[in-house]
């Protein structure tokens, strides 16, 4: 079924590679991240949040956008002079991204926290 969801391309301009992201999180993975959640104990309601940045909530949402980011990646690709060519996907991911320029790593990260914000808004939010 995986094969099935929509995909979105982030173009990453330091490096020339273009990561192809699902477009949303199954059910699954949705709720392996909610329990990976609640098994820290914090919540990262936007009402709950302080004036300062909570580290133990920005920690756990780290770690959320790595797991998550594991389970969108679909395929990755090298830009050369107009084509792209399919490259075999990292065995870590998270460490390969890790290891990109800040610009192109944001720019997939940033991706990755709109898909996971938008696969765990609950039906009410979706309607507002």
């Amino acid at each position: 079924m995986k094969e099935m969801i929509p995909t979105v391309r982030v173009e990453l301009v330091k490096t020339g590679y273009i990561i192809e992201l699902y477009e949303f999180l199954t059910t699954g993975e949705t709720r392996k991240l909610q329990k990976s959640l609640f098994a820290t104990g914090v919540s990262l309601k936007e009402e709950e949040k302080t004036d300062g940045v909570d580290s133990q909530k920005a920690r756990v949402f780290l770690d959320m956008q790595d797991e998550a980011l594991g389970f969108l990646v679909k395929a990755l690709y090298k830009s050369n002079d107009q084509m792209q060519e399919a490259v075999s996907l990292p065995e870590n991911i998270v460490d390969w991204v890790g290891n990109l320029p800040n610009e192109d790593g944001n720019a997939i990260y940033d991706r990755v926290s709109d898909i996971i914000n938008t696969s765990m808004m609950s039906a009410t939010a979706k309607k507002n």
